[in-house]
């Protein structure tokens, strides 16, 4: 069993069909909201407004609230009633399953308790073999930051789901090099509908062929990834610099440390090439 997500879980399973994945998806995603759409639903910032959170928060390691407060756009007893109503208002993609009759909550239950033993388990292996890793305080900061900018730009949940030296085959592949105390290549390797989505995600523009415009916003998205990670390096006490980001071939070196990722509608990868 391969599946990282609930729904996968139960389609590989059989026990639903990938229509019913895909309606209960959109359905979820209609009716949990950003804070950002909250806040304009509740009068409480413009569209403007939130955008310009929402974008600022796109590069940048802090929380929406954290950025509204800033910018004096909302106060600490509004995001907390925002956070509140989200949390009120969250469906979860197995509710939605049991109402839309796709499935029974027994059966579901029983599955969703075997699914979760299986995650743990996985997700303790890749721990272990994150920490064995010579570099992997390095390595974690960038993967910490690569899930948060992916969930961000693209709306993409991402899972860790393995770490080899064995490289995913992918038809687009970007790196950007780090130089100084730590010198090493940040390398994203992605299937086509995860350029698109990132390139939807961060252009707002119906993305439909990897042009130079794409690849320019995907160069942008290693930016803020790799800056990102940059600054947490320099946290730590760390001298570094960053080259410009760049496409590669999609070929690996055989000592690539390769992060096996998943998001629900695509597998990826993050590489380091130290």
């Amino acid at each position: 069993m391969t599946a990282k997500f609930i729904g996968q879980y139960l389609l590989e399973k059989g026990l639903i069909t990938r229509d019913a994945l895909l309606a209960a998806t959109e359905q979820q995603l209609r009716v949990n909201q950003t804070l950002g759409a909250l806040a304009v639903a509740k009068g409480l910032l413009s569209e403007a407004q939130a955008d310009a959170v929402n974008l600022e928060q796109q590069r940048a390691d802090k929380r929406f609230g954290e950025i509204a407060i800033a910018r004096n756009l909302l106060n600490p007893q509004q995001i907390d009633e925002l956070l509140d109503a989200q949390k009120k208002q969250r469906v979860f993609l197995g509710e939605i399953l049991i109402k839309q009759g796709y499935i029974s909550r027994e059966k579901f239950e029983v599955e969703l308790a075997l699914f979760k033993k299986e995650q743990e388990r996985s997700a303790e292996l890749v721990k272990l073999d994150l920490l064995s890793l010579p570099q992997h305080e390095v390595i974690e900061d960038f993967l910490d930051m690569t899930l948060k900018i992916l969930l961000r730009v693209a709306k993409e949940q991402v899972k860790i789901t393995s770490i080899t030296h064995t490289a995913l085959q992918c038809p687009y592949t970007f790196a950007q090099r780090i130089n100084g105390d730590q010198q090493f290549d940040y390398v994203l390797a992605l299937p086509e509908n995860m350029v698109f989505a990132l390139c939807q995600h961060f252009l707002r523009i119906n993305c439909v062929e990897v042009n130079e415009l794409a690849l320019d916003a995907m160069n942008e998205v290693l930016n803020i990834i790799s800056g990102n990670g940059c600054a947490k390096l320099s946290s730590r006490g760390m001298k570094v610099t960053l080259d410009p980001p760049r496409a590669i071939s999609s070929a690996a070196p055989a000592n690539a440390i390769c992060i096996g990722l998943s998001s629900i509608g695509a597998d990826f990868e993050v590489r380091f090439y130290f």
